[in-house]
């Protein structure tokens, strides 16, 4: 299949059978407490949970999360967590789940966006600066941000 056969989606309220799919396929297991939890979640506008599917099937996520500031009216915004299949990775998916992130960003009018990784995660520091992310170097730690959004 091409990269065109993967669709990035907005996951909201009443995709709780997609986004529990995702978790559990792309998150090592891992189960949702509940299903209350997931369709609270998913109904929050300052949260973000894209996905990407192929056949159906997620082979792909990114959470997100719109930060208030006390400073100003324009939220900051955290990539939280990124993840590919590993029979996906390669393929551009992580790259356009990057750029989904960063139009809701847009959309939503925020100061910056910001992300961090370690410095030894050369796969995420590819990622981030392909697509436009400068880096701060923390010691191990690196902090991105697309300050111009």
């Amino acid at each position: 299949m091409s990269d065109c056969d993967v669709h990035i989606l907005h996951l909201r309220r009443g995709h709780e059978q997609l986004a529990r799919r995702a978790v559990e396929l792309l998150k090592l297991g891992e189960k949702l407490p509940n299903p209350h939890f997931l369709s609270e979640l998913l109904s929050q506008p300052e949260n973000l949970l894209l996905v990407a599917v192929e056949a159906d099937e997620p082979v792909g996520f990114l959470i997100g999360y719109a930060l208030p500031r006390i400073d100003r009216p324009q939220p900051m915004m955290l990539l939280y967590e990124i993840g590919v299949a590993e029979s996906h990775q390669q393929r551009g998916i992580g790259r356009r789940l990057v750029e989904g992130f960063l139009e809701w960003c847009r959309k939503e009018n925020a100061a910056m966006a910001w992300v961090m990784t370690t410095a030894g995660n050369a796969a995420a520091r590819q990622l981030y600066e392909s697509a436009g992310a400068r880096a701060s170097d923390l010691g191990d730690v690196l902090l991105y941000d697309w300050p111009k959004l």
